[in-house]
């Protein structure tokens, strides 16, 4: 883990401890993440769930994880929607079937710069 995120996880844990409880889901910016941070338990006891594709890039509609947005975004990435579904919706299967007290993005701000 580079150190930036490690002090990141640790100042959390200090001023936020609430988010390392059981009802609280990670969404993390992809599958190297993830694995990191599910693999050495960063959060605690809490769930985690890569997003696979940060919606950078290619076009997307307004209600998102409809049947629609999945054409789109798996013909964006020249996809299979199979593909993309075992990809990226899959993997967030509990953001769509547990209630959490607290989700947490951990994008980097490039996700957001035009």
């Amino acid at each position: 883990m580079n150190i930036s995120k490690k002090i990141e996880v640790e100042k959390l844990h200090h001023d936020r401890s609430e988010l390392f409880d059981k009802d609280v889901l990670h969404i993390l910016n992809g599958q190297v993440m993830y694995e990191e941070f599910k693999n050495n338990r960063l959060m605690g006891d809490s769930d985690y769930a890569p997003f696979n594709e940060a919606m950078c890039v290619n076009a997307t509609n307004d209600q998102i994880f409809d049947k629609e947005f999945i054409n789109i975004r798996a013909a964006g990435h020249h996809e299979p929607v199979e593909g993309y579904i075992e990809k990226v919706i899959a993997p967030l299967a509990n953001l769509f079937n547990k209630e959490y007290e607290y989700i947490v993005l951990w994008f980097g701000e490039t996700c957001f710069v035009k």
